[in-house]
């Protein structure tokens, strides 16, 4: 029997701050633990802009997947998770991003609560052999107060490009 699996990725971004905007009292909200930083985003920020980076314990990204198991007559969902980002991002005073801000997920720590549908899903759905890593690189963010303030919550759409696997059918 042809098994059809579905794939989203859904992932939670936690993003802090660890630099005031240009010009202003250097007082940073929060500071990151770990973080990986390209090269192009690591020089001098331009007036207005605000750099952040990842916080892995607070960020999660999801994959559900649509299983048919032959011996069960539904379907069922299986959720594999992991915590496991990088990345930082420089967001500037027009709601754009520098060159170079993105975030990555580590795609062979994910997890479910079935070590083998963990390691099928990954090598075979996946195919985190070839790659091992979901990109993202933002071009724009909307719904948010531009320019940005020092605190606050918003609900916000990030834009850009995704790199990563293909599945097919």
């Amino acid at each position: 029997m042809p098994s059809r699996i579905a794939l989203a990725l859904i992932a939670t971004i936690a993003l802090v701050s660890c630099a005031a905007p240009a010009g202003s009292p250097s007082t940073p909200t929060a500071t990151a633990t770990s973080a990986t930083t390209s090269t192009s985003i690591a020089t001098a920020l331009p007036a207005g802009a605000r750099r952040f980076a990842i916080v892995p314990e607070r960020s999660l990204a999801t994959i559900r997947v649509r299983e048919q198991v032959a011996a069960i007559p539904a379907p069922g969902d299986a959720m594999l998770t992991t915590r496991a980002f990088t990345g930082a991002v420089v967001l500037l005073p027009d709601g754009g991003f520098a060159t170079g801000s993105s975030f990555a997920a580590d795609l062979d720590t994910l997890k479910s609560d079935e070590p083998l549908r963990d390691e099928w899903i990954k090598f075979n759905t996946l195919n985190t052999r070839v790659y091992p890593r979901a990109e993202f690189t933002l071009a724009r963010v909307s719904g948010m107060p531009m320019p940005i303030a020092a605190q606050g919550e918003w609900a916000a759409t990030l834009d850009g490009a995704s790199a990563g696997n293909a599945v097919g059918e």
